[in-house]
């Protein structure tokens, strides 16, 4: 599996209900369209918008691995400026996805120790856009998890994409490696959540 192959399927300023719905069905499309790709890892990167639905998520994520899928959470991650103040809320979101039992990467705590840059304070600019694909792609490609099991692929996508294939549907919620890829270049994933 080559460098930042995989599906994505984002839309700015969504949540929970975006995911039941239009998410999940675009994904379960891609699924059903390569049927001989028998492993499939979710990668979601949802709750900013809607910190308060806690428990509705976790109990749709229970729903996704019970339907077969390896389905990796993403934290909320912070903000700052004039939107500093939801990150007493983002803490407590996170947390309890931490607690849950799932599947959890905390990319919050990386970004508050490095840096991230921001346009409003919630949405972040392309150089944080990238670390945050760089650091899930070095998650699943490191075989981390709570069943170590990986899904290859390597750490980094250049900046533009340039030569490598992203299959983009949509605007990353969903996130498969496949073991071979027939897109055309596309750029990483914009926005915070």
């Amino acid at each position: 599996m080559g460098r930042g192959e995989g599906y994505v399927i984002a839309k700015d300023c969504m949540g929970y209900y975006w995911l039941r719905g239009d998410a999940t069905a675009r994904a379960e499309r891609i699924r059903q369209q390569h049927p001989e790709i028998a492993s499939w890892t979710l990668v979601s990167n949802l709750g900013v918008n809607d910190l308060s639905d806690m428990d509705q998520y976790i109990q749709y994520y229970r729903h996704l691995e019970e339907l077969g899928y390896r389905v990796v959470i993403v934290s909320v991650n912070p903000s700052d400026g004039k939107r500093k103040d939801s990150n007493k809320d983002i803490d407590t979101f996170n947390k309890k996805m931490s607690e849950s039992g799932l599947e959890y990467l905390n990319l919050c705590g990386h970004l508050r120790e490095i840096g991230f840059n921001t346009t409003d304070g919630l949405h972040y600019q392309k150089d944080t856009n990238l670390e945050i694909w760089n650091e899930i792609n070095t998650y699943l490609a490191s075989g981390w998890g709570k069943e170590g099991e990986g899904h290859a692929a390597d750490t980094a996508l250049p900046a533009e994409g340039a030569g490598q294939p992203v299959k983009t549907e949509y605007s990353g919620w969903l996130c498969k490696q496949p073991e071979e890829a027939d897109g055309s270049a596309q750029q990483p994933v914009s926005g915070n959540q």
